[in-house]
């Protein structure tokens, strides 16, 4: 055997004594921490699996033995079941299987202090470190995660770009890590040859397509229209109660005027004979004719504005226009007056 070879034999044993002796330790201390022992599949079945084991192991027939003996030693694990299933991988020709076998076997007789186990799995396994076959595999581009397997057999990063004892035949070589796509190939391993095997840089897996923009949403329908306005509606105009307010102040102007000049007429006949009067007859008279002069002018003023506002009542007009006016009248009255006076405004 080679330098090269003896050396990762070697690293190899160590590995495999220091992974026994790691999962010794770390089933002890479960049982302690444990309150309730951990259920175990039924005895029988591995006590089963172990005859069938052994009945095909003595009629040559490794391809059915190999599976239940280690089906048997899953289930318990048992020292002779792991010394009978090393002797039937190397029987079956897995020699790189069946060294690994008796190296566990050899870790675990010692730590069982069982010396005649022990020295018989150093023996065997030492006859067949000649014997192995060996796959060396190069990693030039590490990458966070990555994992190689060889046959199944996860390597160590240690392990990478050194010889691995591999069974003869058609291996597999896979290598995989997280967020990059996988590689997987497969070579002919021989006990005169050593396969080399270089894990290509790893693809990064392709990112997920970011999904489809949702379709814009239609535009909103447009708002009904606003229902039409209706047409204010008012009173009448201001005008009409202007000229009735003209009309009603003219007949009461006149009707006092008339009053006042009836008044003064009477007043008068005392003072006067006929068409002959006295001074103070003459002014009661004269009096009494301006009084019902300005009383015609008030009826007249009076029947021309509640004339007009009935008017103005009765004529169509325009709303928008209505409160825009305004209007103030002011009745006139004096001694030789009688008038009305205004300020309009639209």
């Amino acid at each position: 055997m080679s330098m090269w070879a003896s050396r990762s034999v070697e690293a190899s044993r160590r590995r495999l004594f220091s992974g026994v002796l790691l999962a010794t330790v770390l089933s002890t201390a479960a049982a302690w921490a444990d309150d309730a022992p951990a259920t175990k599949p039924p005895e029988g079945d591995a006590k089963a699996l172990l005859a069938e084991g052994k009945a095909l192991f003595k009629k040559k027939d490794y391809t059915g033995a190999c599976p239940k003996l280690e089906q048997s030693h899953d289930i318990e694990a048992d020292l002779g079941t792991l010394s009978l299933l090393a002797r039937c991988k190397e029987a079956a020709g897995q020699t790189a299987s069946a060294w690994r076998l008796f190296v566990e076997l050899e870790a675990s007789a010692a730590q069982a202090k069982n010396v005649t186990k022990r020295n018989f799995a150093r023996w065997r396994a030492g006859k067949l470190e000649n014997k192995l076959s060996h796959v060396w595999v190069e990693v030039p581009h590490p990458v966070a995660g990555l994992e190689v397997r060889v046959g199944g057999f996860a390597l160590l990063a240690e392990e990478w770009g050194t010889a691995v004892a591999a069974d003869p035949g058609s291996v597999e070589i896979q290598a995989t890590a997280p967020g990059h796509q996988p590689f997987d190939t497969t070579v002919d391993v021989s006990s005169k040859e050593m396969a080399r095997v270089t894990i290509p840089a790893l693809e990064a897996e392709p990112e997920p397509e970011a999904p489809a923009a949702p379709p814009p949403a239609p535009p909103a329908p447009p708002p009904p229209p606003a229902p039409p306005k209706a047409a204010p509606t008012s009173g009448p105009p201001v005008w009409t109660w202007v000229a009735y307010g003209v009309g009603v102040a003219g007949l009461a102007v006149g009707a006092g005027f008339g009053l006042k000049a009836r008044s003064k007429n009477d007043d008068s006949k005392a003072e006067c004979s006929g068409d002959v009067c006295n001074s103070r007859g003459f002014a009661l008279r004269k009096d009494a004719i301006d009084a019902a002069r300005f009383s015609n002018v008030g009826f007249g003023i009076g029947i021309a504005g509640v004339a007009a506002g009935t008017v103005l009542l009765l004529l169509p007009r325009n709303a928008s226009t209505d409160a825009s006016d305004s209007a103030q009248v002011t009745p006139i009255v004096g001694p030789r007056t009688l008038g009305v006076s205004g300020r309009m405004a639209w």
